[in-house]
């Protein structure tokens, strides 16, 4: 793993209005220096009231030397825009960043001047989206703008002259199979060693893990590497173990990722770019083919024959009883017995069914369990209800019969004649 040296660039309430935090800076290289754009916070309870704080760094020292507030124009009423990725394409800086509006979040394109940020135009993919979308990277391949949707399956779209957005890659190459959680993207890709520079991120244990990761010239994925940045390092903030790359900048020989840290304060981790580079070298990455397991389906569901016994026939889902008769079928008493003495079908232990994967099956296991037991809880739940309605019509009907009854001193006697 390579040397990495973090630091602090800034904290909340290290600038005025920013009690709530500023962090998850986007960052690029220009002549007045390092450009942030951070997202600042002043209070955090996600109200629309968020800034975009461009921010300058000194290249070399890394000391703040100048900020200013940018003025949103354009954005719909009461919408929130967070978690800017700078981007410099044709002359214009451009940044990817969230938008926050109408129940939904999904990224889109803003156009940054030296006082304002103003859309520049939708992110409408050619394809269903979810409600929550974000994550979206852009980079510059061959002049034109380009951007990694997701990691895998590799997912990859370029921008068209008009404005529309066309899939020019997409591959299954099972790197998210190795993560308990999901693998996503986390900064713009950066020109490194004749292809391009990205970092990776999960949660493990409620924590962020980053690593770092590289583009061919082919657009198709080269080499990763472990984790570099761990969550455990990140300082107490809003989130704990929040430790999540937004930026990454080449300069004078270092790659600097800059970072939110707990939703709460900026960072920069400081890679030496040689170092990176032979890290990147020493794990090339190889895709790991989707294995597809075709195993026999349950001869219950293939078998005709009905049954309404609860005797553990193959050709019926029900209750294996050992030596029981019934319609004829006779279980053998031995355990190893691999048929039903009168069909011949398989026994549970020939049983299998067809997934993609034994975590694919647990999981369809697992999503049928909830679904009886959502079921089961459902008709406990009417039941129930019915019962009390019942209780309260008899319980009515009582009070009724009774307000309307004679009191036993009014009624008349009856003749003993």
């Amino acid at each position: 793993m390579p040397d990495v040296s973090l630091r602090r660039i800034l904290a909340r309430g290290d600038l005025p209005g920013s009690d709530g935090g500023i962090y998850n800076p986007g960052a690029l290289v220009t002549d007045e220096g390092i450009v942030l754009l951070a997202r600042r916070e002043i209070d955090y309870r996600f109200t629309p009231i968020v800034h975009a704080e461009r921010i300058v760094l000194d290249p070399d020292t890394l000391d703040v030397v100048a900020h200013r507030t940018l003025r949103p124009r354009g954005y719909p009423e009461g919408a929130r825009i967070e978690d800017f990725r700078l981007i410099e394409h044709r002359g214009e800086v451009l940044a990817v960043h969230t938008l926050v509006h109408a129940g939904q979040i999904r990224p889109m394109l803003s156009r940054l001047s030296e006082r304002n940020i103003e859309p520049a135009g939708p992110m409408a993919l050619p394809f269903p989206l979810d409600l929550i979308e974000k994550n979206w990277v852009l980079f510059e391949h061959e002049g034109a703008l380009h951007c990694l949707y997701k990691l895998d399956p590799l997912t990859i779209l370029v921008r068209e002259a008009s404005g529309s957005w066309r899939v020019v890659g997409r591959a299954d190459n099972g790197w998210a199979d190795s993560f308990r959680g999901t693998l996503s993207n986390s900064a713009n890709l950066i020109p490194f060693q004749g292809g391009y520079l990205g970092f990776w991120h999960s949660i493990v244990d409620r924590r962020y893990v980053q690593g770092a990761m590289l583009l061919g010239p082919d657009l198709a994925l080269r080499s990763r590497t472990g984790v570099l940045l761990d969550g455990r390092r990140a300082a107490p903030g809003h989130k704990p173990g929040v430790l999540y790359v937004s930026a990454l900048v080449e300069h004078d020989g270092r790659i600097l990722a800059f970072y939110g840290e707990g939703d709460a304060h900026t960072g920069v981790a400081i890679f030496d770019a040689a170092t990176l580079a032979d890290e990147l070298a020493r794990h090339p990455f190889a895709p790991a083919e989707p294995v597809t397991v075709r195993l026999a389906p349950r001869a219950w569901e293939a078998c005709s024959a009905r049954w309404t016994s609860s005797a553990r026939c193959r050709r019926k889902r029900t209750t294996r009883t050992s030596g029981s008769r019934f319609r004829g079928h006779r279980w053998p008493r031995s355990s190893n017995a691999s048929a039903c003495a009168a069909c011949r079908c398989a026994t549970s232990a020939d049983t299998t069914r067809s997934t993609t994967s034994s975590a694919t099956a647990d999981g369809g296991r697992r999503g049928r369990a909830m679904r009886r037991s959502r079921h089961a809880g459902r008709t406990r739940a009417r039941r129930r209800d019915a019962r009390g309605a019942r209780r309260t019509a008899t319980r009515g009907g009582r009070r009724r019969r009774a307000r309307t009854r004679t009191p036993l001193a009014r009624r008349p006697r009856r003749s003993t004649r």
